[in-house]
């Protein structure tokens, strides 16, 4: 070790504040009316860490105060897709409203965003403002987009009465390999969406049918890959294989989430769990998915504050459901374990909630 290892390296006079002493000082600046020191701060903070949430607040809201907020909305957005992959669901759809109404108009955003958006927006009784966000593009009904993806924006714009929906739900109908129950159910949410009387229009006319290309794929198979969770965090799961030792498994890449109760008779019920990395309905004849079944693992190691093994189990489901945004089956709750659905055989689980045979 050299001679400025020993003695310690001494700070540079000029060096910036990093993290939470460079907001502090933002604010102090701001305060001072210093406002071009305090939005280069902040700028340079959410570029070395855009994940500061007080960083991002604080330029947002200086933003607002010297009438800049355009050149503060991308980090903002960022944030709000942020809270929509996280359980800040209905705080990103409040942060929506405050960056819209700050805007004057709607930013782009992706698919997967404008729809868990528009989810949210339902559930708490915003349909007007989730109709906005549901106007169908040849982007949006993409065929190389997830049918899962598309049917939830079919399921969103029925919802909020869009009149996107009929556009939107035509489409999904007439995609091969749509599960049976995923048809009635679209059928009977458009049927209500009619019912109930779908909103005007948004201003503007199409310039033309969106044309959609569709393929079939002869029949499908399931291809299991048994394995057992060891550890979990909001980017990955920790699993280990037979014979191939341990792996991680982002969670970004599930694609469904799916989980049953077996009781066959030859033992203690347990549940089956399926994490699907591939679409349900791509064009694929053998779909993958990782399989956990809870006699081979303790859910209480995965959540160790968990008060017994079914609530860490519900927790556990709960958290990989929320930071995947996967598509739930049977349902949101059934999937979760509120309460579980049974079943005689894993054949017929496999037949009635993935509609696939391995």
């Amino acid at each position: 070790m050299g001679l400025r290892g020993w003695l310690g390296s001494k700070p540079e006079e000029n060096a910036e504040p990093d993290g939470a002493d460079a907001v502090a000082e933002a604010r102090h600046r701001r305060q001072r009316g210093d406002m071009d020191t305090a939005w280069g701060l902040l700028m340079r903070e959410v570029e070395r860490h855009p994940d500061n949430p007080e960083a991002v607040q604080e330029l947002w809201d200086l933003a607002q105060q010297i009438d800049r907020p355009g050149d503060a909305a991308v980090p903002f957005l960022r944030r709000i897709s942020k809270e929509l992959r996280g359980d800040d669901a209905s705080l990103a759809v409040f942060h929506w409203f405050e960056l819209v109404d700050r805007l004057g108009e709607a930013p782009e955003i992706d698919l997967e965003a404008r729809v868990r958006l528009a989810e949210e927006m339902v559930r708490a009784d915003h349909g007007e403002s989730a109709s906005e966000l549901l106007e169908p593009t040849p982007e949006q009904l993409d065929p190389q987009q997830p049918l899962a993806l598309r049917l939830r924006l079919a399921m969103a714009a029925a919802a909020s009465r869009s009149p996107a929906v009929e556009a939107v739900a035509a489409h999904v109908l007439g995609q091969p390999g749509l599960p049976e129950g995923h048809r009635q159910q679209l059928q009977g949410a458009l049927q209500g969406a009619r019912a109930a009387g779908l909103r005007p229009p948004a201003t503007g006319t199409d310039d033309g049918p969106i044309e959609l290309s569709t393929t079939s794929v002869s029949a499908r198979r399931l291809k299991v890959i048994p394995a057992v969770p060891r550890a979990v965090d909001a980017a990955a799961l920790a699993i280990e294989i037979q014979g191939q030792g341990r792996r991680r498994l982002a969670v970004a890449n599930v694609q469904t989430l799916a989980a049953g109760m077996i009781d066959d008779g030859s033992g203690a019920p347990y549940v089956v769990i399926d994490l699907l990395v591939d679409s349900l309905w791509a064009e694929r004849e053998e779909i993958r998915t990782v399989r956990f079944r809870t006699c081979d693992f303790d859910p209480g190691a995965l959540v160790p504050e968990a008060a017994d093994p079914q609530i860490a189990l519900g927790t556990f489901l709960e958290t990989l459901l929320a930071t995947s945004q996967a598509q739930p089956l049977p349902g949101p709750e059934a999937v979760v374990g509120r309460p579980f659905q049974g079943f005689a055989s894993v054949a017929e689980y496999e037949s009635r909630v993935l509609e696939l045979r391995s």
